[in-house]
C-alpha cells in the first residue's frame, strides 16, 4: 500500500506526478488523511485500531492500519477522486484482496482467483504509470 500511496501522491521514485491521471492532489491528500484519522470515531475497534494521522504519523501505520485503510476508506474517500479506469483498477485489487480473506476457498475459486489476478496484473501494465512495469515486476513476487 505504501507503494500505492505513493504514486498516487507523485512521489514514488521519478514516476509520473501531478500531470498523471492517478494523481490526487495535495489539498484532496490532506482531506483524505483528515478523513482516515477521524474514521477511529465511527469504525468499531473489534475491526482494528484507529488509523493514525497520515500528515504527522506515518512512521506509525502498522499492517493491521493498512489493512483498515485498505478494507474500509479507500474506496468511499477515492471515489471522484482518481479518474475512472484508475479507481475501477483499484476496485479490482481490492476485490482480490477481499477474495483472499475469504474464510473457505475452494478448489474451483482458486483458478479463478488465479485469472483475476493475471487480469490484473495485465490491466496494470497496459494502464500503471509509465516505467512503473519494471518496478513492479522487481517488487512483487507473484506466482500465478
Amino acid at each position: 500500500m505504501t507503494t500505492v500511496v505513493a504514486h498516487w501522491t507523485g512521489v514514488f521514485k521519478d514516476l509520473g506526478g501531478e500531470s498523471e491521471a492517478y494523481f490526487v492532489s495535495m489539498e484532496e491528500c490532506g482531506k483524505i488523511k483528515q478523513a482516515c484519522k477521524t474514521s477511529g470515531d465511527t469504525i468499531p475497534s473489534a475491526f482494528g485500531s484507529r488509523v493514525p494521522d497520515a500528515a504527522s504519523e506515518q512512521w506509525q501505520f502498522k499492517m493491521e492500519n493498512w489493512f483498515t485503510f485498505l478494507t474500509f476508506l479507500t474506496l468511499p474517500l477515492l471515489h471522484g477522486q482518481l479518474t475512472s479506469p484508475y479507481y475501477k483498477y483499484f476496485l479490482k485489487f481490492v476485490n482480490i484482496f477481499n477474495l483472499c480473506l475469504s474464510y473457505v476457498l475452494y478448489r474451483d475459486n482458486i483458478e479463478g482467483l488465479r485469472k483475476r489476478c493475471a487480469n490484473w496484473i495485465k490491466d496494470y501494465e497496459r494502464t500503471g504509470p509509465s516505467g512503473a512495469i519494471g518496478t513492479f515486476q522487481q517488487s512483487t513476487s507473484v506466482v500465478l
